[in-house]
């Protein structure tokens, strides 16, 4: 891939992502903010290929000087705050794991990831669903476990999901 192409990739990558960084802010918001206190910065989970493309734009910005600019600072910020590793396989509902969830009001199944759309976005890999932190649905689930039911509030109205399966992304 020469130069110019990789500038086209990293232009429309970041038009492509920019909203969803931007909703990111607000679940994750020390660890995308500059901050003293870095013992209280929340890790974000993301697939190791979705690392390594933060990981190449970063050193594309550091190579042209701009790693300095509020995008180098972001994502230097995620890279240092990566989590990659599987989760455990213990059944509680995270980000980075698999789920599984029955609409008990019309008995349909879902399977899908539980995490950032955008950070989901740069792994080719990734071929299920992506349901976010901040979504309604993800935000019911989060630390819940199997077996559980939960309601939730999305614009069409309360529903009620049964958690059938939550199990590490790979």
């Amino acid at each position: 891939m020469t130069i110019v192409h990789f500038e086209k990739f990293l232009a429309s990558l970041r038009k492509r992502l920019f909203f969803d960084f931007r909703a990111m802010v607000s679940v994750y918001p020390l660890s995308l903010r500059d901050t003293d206190e870095e013992a209280n910065v929340e890790t974000v989970w993301m697939t190791p290929t979705a690392l390594r493309a933060l990981q190449d734009e970063l050193e594309a910005l550091v190579r042209s000087g701009a790693d300095a600019t509020s995008r180098g600072r972001e994502i230097r910020k995620l890279v240092e705050h990566a989590e990659v590793a599987a989760k455990p396989d213990d059944g509680l509902v995270e980000a980075g794991m698999q789920v599984t969830v029955r609409f008990e009001d019309v008995g349909r199944e879902a399977t899908f990831l539980l995490g950032s759309r955008a950070l989901a976005g740069l792994d080719p890999n990734v071929a299920v669903d992506v349901y976010s932190l901040e979504s309604p649905l993800g935000e019911a689930i989060l630390g819940s476990r199997v077996g559980s039911t939960v309601t939730f509030t999305p614009p069409a109205g309360q529903q009620r999901v049964s958690i059938l399966a939550a199990v590490p992304f790979s």
